[in-house]
């Protein structure tokens, strides 16, 4: 429920609800809040819910509200920017890793093939001075 009643806040906050929208916003933040350690946060609920939170406690003048709820949701915010952040590079570095491995599985088959066809060549040219030996045996 916290995801809806943020949702529920915003609406009611553009509608200028502002009583509807402090009770969905303060839901969503209790909710958001006193989860335990096991169960997955919701960043966007929680940004969501600190943004208008200070909002709407600045319209009502409320400054000491408004100051910690706006610092809260910098805080978050900064998180889940920096999280965002990071999973991307980590993302990039996974992708860089594998096209690495990829390019190098190509490049020992381009190897594996030079070799192959070279040791061919070699057969083949051994193969020639068997039969030149054969002539030059029974001809020479």
């Amino acid at each position: 429920m916290v995801r809806p009643y943020a949702f529920l806040s915003e609406v009611y906050f553009k509608t200028k609800d502002y009583d509807k929208s402090l009770y969905y916003a303060e839901r969503s933040y209790e909710l958001e809040t006193n989860k335990n350690a096991n169960t997955q946060t919701d960043n966007i609920s929680h940004i969501q819910a600190t943004n208008l939170l200070s909002k709407i406690y600045s319209m009502r003048k409320d400054y000491k509200k408004t100051h910690n709820f706006l610092n809260e949701y910098n805080t978050v915010s900064l998180k889940y920017t920096e999280a965002s952040t990071l999973r991307k590079i980590a993302d990039m570095q996974s992708m860089f890793k594998f096209e690495q491995e990829i390019n190098l599985q190509k490049l020992r088959q381009k190897k594996d093939k030079e070799i192959a066809t070279q040791q061919l060549r070699n057969e083949k040219t051994l193969e020639m001075l068997s039969s030149l030996d054969l002539f030059c045996y029974y001809y020479c």
